[in-house]
Parts: structure tokens; sequence; C-alpha cells
């Protein structure tokens, strides 16, 4: 999978850095640092695509909210199974 990531600003240099340190802790390698276009023209992204993405973060935080809970419902079952303890009311 690749992913480019175009950052420009008065700070970009550091937010660059900050990002690269966070990928690489995240995925247990660097990522690779291109170099810089040589034209200054800035460059956006497909605006559907862009408001996909965002139209998309609202569903995908409520799907994964739900399989933690689902995950966590199943847990603790397994942890009253085991200790014998009566039924307790689902978390969802």
């Amino acid at each position: 999978m690749t992913a480019r990531l175009h950052i420009s600003g008065p700070q970009a240099e550091r937010l660059a850095a900050d990002v690269v340190a966070v990928l690489e802790e995240v995925l247990g390698t660097p990522p690779e640092r291109l170099p810089r276009p040589a034209s200054a023209e800035i460059r956006r992204g497909d605006p559907i695509a862009i408001a996909a993405l965002v139209l998309a973060i609202p569903g995908a935080v409520v799907a994964t909210l739900d399989l933690f809970t689902a995950d966590l419902d199943r847990i603790l079952d397994r942890l009253e199974d085991r200790s014998g303890r009566g039924r307790r009311p689902p978390t969802g």
C-alpha cells in the first residue's frame, strides 16, 4: 500500500518530522521521504475523494466501537463463566 502526504505551510518541516516519527513507531519501519517537488505549485487532493473520506470517518468510528463492544462482551462472558458469577447486563 502506498500513501503520499504532501505537507506545506510555515511549519511543514516540523510537522513532517513528527509524522515520520509516528509512522515509524506504528509501522515499525521508517517511511520514505520524497524530495519536494521543483515547482512551488500548491497541490490539492481530489475534492470528491476528500469528501468521501471525511464522510466515511463517522461510520468507521461507529463500526470500530461496535466491534470493540462485541469483543468486550465476549471477553467478559468468558471471565464470568470461569469465575462462576451470574450474568451481567450487556455493554452495548
